[in-house]
C-alpha cells in the first residue's frame, strides 16, 4: 500500500525497531459528500490504513498489554459511521489518521481512504494521506510559530 516507504525509514533511527499495522480494506457506510446529491444518504467507503509501531522498549512478553491493541483501532475508526454528515474525504482520512495515532507507540500512519460508488467508470476515488505524531502537533515543523 505504501508510496511512502523512504518517508517511513527516514523516521526510524539506525537503532529502531519498528513494526507495521496494517487494516486493509475497512467498508463502513456513512454520510460523507460535498454535493447535494450526496447528502440524502450515506455512501460506501474502504478505509486501509498503515500504522508504523515504534515501540518504547523490545517486547518482553506475549501479552496484549505489550502491543497496540488493533480491536479498539478498529473500534475507534469503524465508529466514524455513527459520526454526522462529513464533506470530505480529507476530514474523514484526518480523522481516522488522528485515531490511529492515539497509541503512544505509534509514530506514523499511511491512510488511504475510497468511495466506491462515485463513477460508474472508475472502481473508487480516493485519497492517501500520510501523518506523523509530530505533523499532528500545533504549529509542527513552522520556526516561525510558538
Amino acid at each position: 500500500m505504501s508510496p511512502f516507504p523512504s518517508l517511513r525509514a527516514a523516521l526510524l533511527s539506525n537503532d529502531e525497531a519498528a513494526r507495521v499495522i496494517v487494516f486493509e480494506d475497512l467498508d463502513l457506510t456513512l454520510r460523507i459528500g460535498a454535493h447535494a446529491a450526496e447528502r440524502h444518504g450515506p455512501q460506501r467507503v474502504r478505509v486501509s490504513a498503515e500504522l508504523l509501531v515504534v515501540p518504547a522498549a523490545p517486547l518482553a512478553s506475549d501479552d496484549l498489554a505489550e502491543v497496540v491493541d488493533y480491536d479498539a483501532v478498529k473500534r475507534d475508526i469503524a465508529a466514524l459511521a455513527e459520526a454526522p454528515h462529513v464533506d470530505l474525504q480529507e476530514t474523514l482520512a484526518e480523522r481516522v489518521a488522528g485515531l490511529c495515532l492515539k497509541p503512544r507507540d505509534v509514530a506514523a500512519v499511511e491512510v488511504y481512504l475510497r468511495k466506491l460508488d462515485v463513477y460508474p467508470d472508475c472502481r473508487s476515488v480516493g485519497i492517501r494521506i500520510l501523518r506523523t505524531r509530530r505533523s499532528l502537533e500545533p504549529h509542527a515543523g513552522d520556526p516561525h510559530r510558538p
